[in-house]
């Protein structure tokens, strides 16, 4: 059994960015010890202030693992230093907490309440095994701050873990940060390609060729009972609309196709570097043979390696090393092939419907032109509308044209495909990170990490192949 104690800000910046990490790191610590329901391995230590604390008793408790708390004084005291909000928070912690221990401590004054603060902290990191510290790696701003806690957690050889975040009087405190202000450009310009330039091209390239087909269709089959006025609108409407679909579909949804993905090939090269800088590894070589992937990635690349050249904190680096392959996984799962598995799903389902109204309206079609070819002037077919029938006929295959387009624009088959391998291998590399020991145990299972997640990267550049038009602006 490990006991996992936490230090960390109060105020953060980011909370949801550190209630994520603490998450994959429990995660971790569960998937480390084999916990089961039946074979509890993890417990956690919680202060309960707000912030990390409160992030990470509520994790706790959502991940069903045992949570005890340690008050550094009288709990109505202790609530002054809350907000109505954390009030809230804090009480529904405390209902769900296996053990409460709340220290006896004199706080009268605001010395006596920080050397509480202070002592208790101690006292948590002295009964735990390791400690999660959520730090901005500065001096602490008074007594009993996180970096006390830091200092004394290695003063007496605690396995550490540090997940770095800001607090919120620090939101321009790590400005200038070049490579993670690249990757921050390269995904906005990445989703902004994407959502707001290709996908609004391609839909509307769509529903231009779809009205195209409609014009088509009413002009031909109701032309006995429209007037030449509006049949001749229906064709310019038809004509208009075909031009516009073309180059809405091959020229900018293409074209700017093109732009996503080789800023998402980009993007994902320095999220992955990223993550081996934060977790203190030197970044593991591989050979990229990839003419798309921007030089000053490479350059990028070689400096990083040039600024890390050994693992500091080798536990620690386990850690991140997991929860990189570990966030992964859960991104390929959630995001897209569970989205994309239900795209499909549906999109077969309409399929299915527009066959059967074919291959209904269609012998029923043919079955009163062949009756009033055989029995000209005969009262059988004069109620069916002959008309609409047609109409049908000749929309519904441009319907079902269409839809078989956005399948295979849409790339759905080859996202899960290639997420479903991708998932695969990261399971493989989480288990053998796990079994990671040494320095250069470790140092390898972060290369072949670094090679699966290639897997991906690859397949934008194959796409890019695949739909290369124009240049990068």
């Amino acid at each position: 059994m490990i006991k996992i104690g936490i230090t960390g800000h109060r105020n953060l910046l980011y909370p949801n960015q550190v209630a994520s990490e603490i998450r994959l790191s429990l995660e971790y610590f569960k998937a480390l010890t084999n916990y089961t329901e039946e074979n509890p391995t993890v417990v956690c230590i919680s202060a309960l202030a707000s912030g990390a604390d409160l992030l990470f008793a509520e994790e706790a408790i959502r991940q069903g693992i045992r949570l005890n708390a340690m008050i550094p004084f009288n709990l109505d005291e202790y609530k002054k230093d809350f907000t109505a909000a954390d009030i809230k928070r804090l009480n529904n912690v405390l209902e769900k907490s296996s053990s409460i221990i709340v220290q006896e401590a004199t706080v009268q004054t605001q010395q006596q309440r920080n050397e509480a603060y202070l002592q208790n902290g101690k006292k948590l990191v002295d009964v735990s095994d390791a400690i999660i510290a959520v730090w901005n790696k500065k001096p602490a701003a008074g007594m009993g701050g996180t970096a006390d806690i830091v200092t004394y957690a290695k003063s007496k050889d605690k396995q550490l873990y540090i997940i770095e975040a800001k607090r919120n009087d620090e939101r321009n405190a790590f400005a200038g940060d070049v490579i993670q202000d690249k990757f921050d450009l390269l995904d906005k310009k990445a989703v902004t390609y994407k959502k707001h330039r290709f996908e609004p091209a391609w839909i509307s390239g769509i529903i231009c060729g779809l009205l195209a087909v409609l014009s088509f269709a009413i002009k031909q089959s109701f032309i006995e009972t429209l007037t030449t006025s509006i049949v001749f609108l229906l064709s310019v409407s038809e004509i208009t609309f075909l031009f516009l679909s073309f180059i809405l579909l091959t020229v900018f949804a293409k074209r700017w196709k093109n732009f996503f993905l080789l800023n998402r090939r980009n993007a994902e090269h320095l999220r992955t570097l990223l993550w081996y800088r934060n977790a203190g590894i030197p970044i593991p070589e591989i050979e990229f043979d990839d003419e798309h992937l921007d030089k000053e990635m490479l350059v990028i690349e070689k400096e990083m390696g040039n600024a890390i050249q050994k693992t500091g904190n080798l536990n620690n680096a386990k850690r991140m090393i997991w929860s990189l392959a570990q966030a992964q996984a859960e991104y390929h799962e959630r995001v897209r092939i569970k989205p994309f598995e239900k795209k499909l799903k549906r999109m077969d389902v309409w399929l299915q419907i527009i066959k059967v109204i074919f291959f209904v309206v269609s012998p029923l079609s043919f079955i009163v032109d062949a009756i009033e070819y055989f029995y000209p002037g005969n009262n059988i077919t004069r109620n069916i509308p002959h008309s609409l029938l047609l109409f049908v006929g000749l929309v519904l295959p441009s319907f079902y044209a269409a839809l078989e387009g956005i399948k295979y624009f849409g790339e759905w088959k080859r996202n899960i495909a290639v997420s479903k391998k991708m998932v695969k291998e990261l399971e493989k590399a989480k288990k053998r990170i796990l079994d990671c020991s040494t320095e250069n145990a470790l140092a390898t299972e972060s290369r072949l990490l670094r090679e699966t997640l290639e897997i991906e990267n690859i397949d934008w550049t194959a796409r890019f192949d695949e739909k290369e038009v124009g240049a990068v602006p």
